[in-house]
Formats: C-alpha cells, sequence, structure tokens
C-alpha cells in the first residue's frame, strides 16, 4: 500500500511511503517517535493501529501542551 505522509518530524515535507498497512507501520518505517503526537489519516483522527486504504494522506503533528490544568 503507498500513501503520502506529512510530519513535524521532517519540516512538514510530504514523503511517499510504500509497503505500509497501519499508521504504525508508516512510523517505524521513517522512524518516528508516537510520543506526544497527534495522527491523522485524510483529516479523521487517528491511532497507530488505523489501518490505511492506498492513497490515503497520513499526517503527524506535536500534540498542544495545555498548562495550568
Amino acid at each position: 500500500m503507498k500513501v503520502q505522509v506529512i510530519s513535524f518530524h521532517n519540516g512538514g515535507q510530504v514523503l511517499d511511503v510504500d509497503g505500509v498497512d497501519t499508521v504504525a507501520d508508516v512510523a517505524q518505517k521513517l522512524e518516528l517517535s508516537l510520543e506526544n503526537v497527534v495522527m491523522s489519516v485524510n483529516d479523521t483522527s487517528a491511532t497507530a493501529g488505523t489501518q490505511l486504504t492506498n492513497g490515503a494522506v497520513v499526517q503527524f503533528q506535536k500534540q498542544s501542551v495545555k498548562s495550568g490544568l
């Protein structure tokens, strides 16, 4: 399965990643940390186990830090 990946880890560049089935597979293939990261697939909230479809867009963003709570 081939997907496009956008991540703060690499400055927001779009990467094509092949041979992945889940969000976790993408993170492992690109050696990305999932700690304090918000993931989405096609602009829908996702988890590491979310199954991907061919051509999906996977995004990794830093989790906002909420202070004073």
